[in-house]
């Protein structure tokens, strides 16, 4: 319990930093602690904290894709494929991660997808 409560707090914490080395991290925990509260706030954190830091788009889109294809949590993969849509052709490393998502059984991941799909790569 003490390991989740510290965890929680640096999720936290890290969300509230200006700081791009802190989306690795985040990600990580947003996709893969078994606390599924540090799994939120790690989500909350880099959502927050991406809001902030979408100058650096190669890492960005290389963190959201990351996330798009390990969380375990379909509103995070969601979440990421939105926000790669949000980016247009700055995104178009991601578009193999979105292919895969798009293969998904969950109709509003697959929606977000393909909607993410044809923001990046329109016709």
């Amino acid at each position: 319990m003490k390991d989740a409560a510290l965890r929680l707090t640096a999720a936290k914490s890290l969300g509230d930093l200006a700081d791009l080395s802190a989306l690795a991290p985040l990600a990580t925990a947003a996709t893969s602690d078994p606390n599924p509260d540090v799994k939120s706030a790690a989500g909350a954190a880099f959502a927050k904290l991406t809001a902030v830091l979408q100058l650096n788009r190669k890492q960005y889109v290389t963190s959201l894709a990351s996330m798009l294809d390990k969380a375990n949590d379909v509103s995070l993969r969601i979440i990421a494929a939105k926000k790669l849509g949000e980016l247009g052709s700055d995104a178009l490393p991601a578009v193999d991660a979105l292919t895969a998502a798009s293969m998904e059984a969950d109709p509003d991941l697959k929606q977000v997808v393909l909607n993410a799909l044809k923001r990046i790569q329109p016709k």
